[in-house]
């Protein structure tokens, strides 16, 4: 769930993710959606069992590593050998 929110900073811009600033409403229900996520995470609910918080910061981090700074690389090298213009 981590990796899909951010992952959306990142398809938004075909330049870097921080060219330009999400909208208010998109990232207010971003950190929303995490913040839920991480709650039930850490909660659990009836069928998932919960983990420490620190291992869902864990998952948090990486996701962020992965989603946002990982796939925007590739994104960027994609683009470059279609010659899309970023």
């Amino acid at each position: 769930m981590f990796f899909g929110m951010f992952t959306i900073f990142v398809v938004r811009e075909r330049g870097r993710f921080w060219s330009s600033r999400p909208s208010n409403i998109l990232l207010l229900s971003i950190i929303a959606d995490i913040a839920v996520a991480f709650v039930i995470s850490v909660i659990g609910i009836p069928g998932l069992q919960p983990i420490s918080w620190q291992a869902a910061f864990l998952v948090l981090i990486l996701s962020f590593i992965f989603a946002v700074i990982v796939n925007d690389n590739i994104k960027l090298m994609a683009l470059r050998i279609l010659g899309v213009q970023a």
